[in-house]
């Protein structure tokens, strides 16, 4: 195996994979990728972890057809410091790899490549179209609030669902960490095909290595099969397990009987949040807001590091009440959106409140309160 191939396209390739070849496992070749170069001037690259998988087609130059496997967080290092912009790599005796142009060489130690596992089968699969920076958008708007620590695992992943009518064809993103919940949505062409109709959980980790291949602009295809949720963009594809299980059922406990409106700046409100967790910490993480006659005033008390309190002038139409949260989440929520004012319904101090604006419709936020 032998080809040439501009270091800054490898380098984009090899980038959009080490998230997948780091894995923790007993199987070494999982810290490999698997690079065939094929005639006709055509490089494939694959990346596992058994349960995320990517592949790649690329163009490039190709002098001798074979295979083989090379650690890949040490080529990407090889990659991001070579000296020149064209990058020669062949294959020697032993499975060894040689990375070398005229002044600098690496010989690196490969794994037959026939030992590496391969990937699920996605051919006949059907898949929906949407546009790659809006689906970014769904996932940057929930990907905050899936559940990172312990707990029930439908919640560790985004639920991806669709809703169609001879109407509407609407696909749906749900994250809840079961202190908040995040949705978004999005219509689709109505001649897109139901795939998600009955809904699946993407795990966190497969959705963040699937965003990658959204940075550039164009359309995405979406698929599933059998438990696998599949993503296409252009000659990439990222598949990933999908979570086993019933999401929560987070649509029945919207409050939407929240009467009271609370309007603010976003981008004001953000900055104070800001300033008022200064003093919040692991183990005192909520705040105390206070609202009354059109004023808003946020108390920070931390018995190991100090206290603080900020007031503000908003828009206001109920009762005084007193209420605490977890400013984190308000910020996740607000640097997500991106209406001038943002309105956050209310009920009383006890229970959650919802989070929308005028210029963010396919967006809603439920935060729940804490106890200060």
């Amino acid at each position: 195996m032998e080809f040439i191939i501009d270091k800054f396209v490898f380098l984009e390739i090899l980038n959009k994979v080490q998230g997948i070849t780091q894995p923790k496992s007993n199987m070494p070749i999982l810290s490999n990728i698997l690079i065939e170069a094929k005639s006709g001037n055509e490089l494939q690259i694959v990346a596992t972890d058994i349960k995320i998988g990517f592949v790649g087609q690329y163009s490039t130059e190709v002098i001798i057809p074979g295979k083989t496997t090379i650690p890949s967080s040490k080529l990407y290092e090889i990659v991001r410091e070579f000296p020149k912009e064209n990058i020669h790599i062949k294959e020697l005796e032993n499975k060894w790899i040689q990375v070398v142009d005229e002044s600098v060489k690496y010989n690196i130690v490969g794994m037959d490549p026939e030992e590496y596992p391969s990937l699920s089968d996605i051919t006949d699969i059907d898949f929906l179209k949407i546009e790659a920076d809006v689906f970014k958008k769904m996932i940057d708007r929930t990907i905050f609030s899936v559940l990172t620590g312990e707990g029930y695992v439908e919640m560790t992943g985004i639920n991806l669902e669709q809703e169609k009518t001879e109407e509407k064809n609407i696909l749906r993103m749900i994250s809840t960490d079961g202190h908040r919940i995040s949705f978004v949505e999005t219509e689709l062409d109505i001649s897109e095909p139901s795939i998600f109709d009955e809904g699946i959980i993407i795990p966190k980790k497969g959705i963040v290595e699937a965003a990658k291949l959204l940075e550039t602009e164009g359309n995405v295809l979406l698929g599933k099969k059998e438990n696998k949720f599949v993503l296409k963009k252009d000659m990439e594809t990222v598949i990933t397990r999908i979570i086993e299980g019933e999401f929560p059922d987070c649509k029945n406990i919207v409050p939407l009987d929240n009467k009271h409106s609370l309007i603010v700046d976003r981008a004001e409100f953000l900055k104070m949040l800001r300033r008022m967790s200064i003093f919040s910490s692991d183990k005192y993480r909520s705040v105390k807001f206070r609202i009354d006659n059109n004023f808003l005033e946020i108390v920070n008390t931390n018995p190991e590091l100090g206290e603080s309190n900020e007031m503000a002038a908003i828009k206001y139409d109920g009762d005084a009440l007193e209420i605490g949260f977890n400013p984190k989440y308000f910020i996740d929520t607000l640097n997500n959106m991106k209406s001038e004012k943002i309105c956050i319904k209310l009920k009383d101090g006890e229970s959650s409140c919802l989070i929308t604006g005028d210029e963010d419709k396919d967006f809603v936020s439920v935060i729940m309160p804490m106890r200060v």
